[in-house]
């Protein structure tokens, strides 16, 4: 029988959740339909991410679909990043050019294309026996942290500068968006950083 613990139990809760709030936010009409759709989005994304704690019980062993499924992450930040930028601005909207932002993501599938995507399972299992000596598992681990540290900054950038435009135009000195997404992003960080 397949282990189940506290964690995994939280994560299952966590993954569902997660895909309930963005189902809602995809079907709710609104007129923050941008806003809606890139929260959603970021949603689901995590949800992908939380089910790495559970998804033995469903699907054991390495596979093409499970790397994908965790290089998932390296598009988490950027979808943030564009919800805050809907948020605080909206005039904002998706260009061809925001495409860029998944160029991480596509290297490092390109990069773990000859000794994973591949191979078989034995060298995906032999691959994985010297995990922390792979030097494109030490780029894709290196590089989520890094990406995560830039997208945080600059979404803290946005929200100062959104703030202190907020402030100017307005006499009331609080914005509930601002106290919201602040918020989300110090707890976002706390939970990275642990």
């Amino acid at each position: 029988m397949k282990e189940v613990n506290a964690l995994t139990i939280i994560s299952i809760v966590s993954f569902c959740i997660s895909l309930l709030l963005a189902f809602f936010l995809l079907s709710v009409k609104s007129k923050n339909k941008i806003s809606n759709q890139l929260f959603a989005t970021f949603l689901i994304l995590s949800a992908i991410d939380i089910s790495g704690w559970f998804q033995h019980l469903f699907y054991p062993g390495l596979s093409n679909f499970g790397m994908t499924k965790s290089l998932l992450s390296f598009l988490q930040m950027p979808v943030l990043y564009f919800y805050v930028l809907s948020v605080c601005y909206s005039d904002f909207k998706l260009k061809p050019k925001h495409l860029l932002h998944a160029v991480p993501f596509l290297v490092a599938n390109l990069m773990m294309i000859p000794r994973f995507y591949a191979v078989n399972t034995k060298a995906k299992i032999a691959l994985f026996e010297n995990y922390n000596t792979i030097w494109e598992l030490i780029y894709v681990h290196i590089s989520i942290d890094l990406q995560f540290i830039i997208y945080i900054i600059l979404i803290f950038i946005i929200l100062k500068r959104y703030k202190k435009i907020f402030q100017q135009n307005f006499s009331d000195t609080g914005s509930k968006a601002f106290d919201w997404l602040f918020q989300f992003t110090v707890v976002s960080a706390i939970i990275h950083s642990v």
